[in-house]
């Protein structure tokens, strides 16, 4: 996916530094590289831009909130590994709680006989 976003920001840029560069002072452009002697307005190199802009934005921000989303996913395992430990680790004492406990009242019967 992020092969995907950087190869269109990629074209977007490219295809704006060939409108750019063929932009001629009456605001007209000249797409001679798909026919010979095609002209367009002025508009439809803004609206290009705008749409190539609104495009590299949201990739943008594809990119960066996949990283976030990462991120998260990330610390929440490790905040699940950490409720786990701490789940064995009261299991274990009350184990042993219980073992004491067990050991003295035997320990109370040795000494009571």
């Amino acid at each position: 996916m992020k092969k995907v976003i950087i190869l269109t920001q990629i074209f977007t840029i490219a295809l704006l530094v060939y409108c750019g560069i063929f932009l001629y002072f009456n605001g007209n452009i000249d797409v001679s590289l798909l026919k010979p002697e095609i002209t367009s307005p002025l508009w439809i190199l803004k609206a290009g831009s705008f749409v190539a802009g609104v495009l590299a934005g949201i990739s943008i921000c594809g990119i960066y909130t996949t990283k976030q989303s990462e991120k998260f996913s990330a610390l929440e395992r490790r905040s699940e590994k950490k409720e786990i430990k701490a789940d064995d680790n009261e299991a274990k004492i009350r184990v042993l709680e219980n073992k004491i406990a067990s050991l003295e009242k035997a320990l109370d019967k040795a000494l009571g006989k």
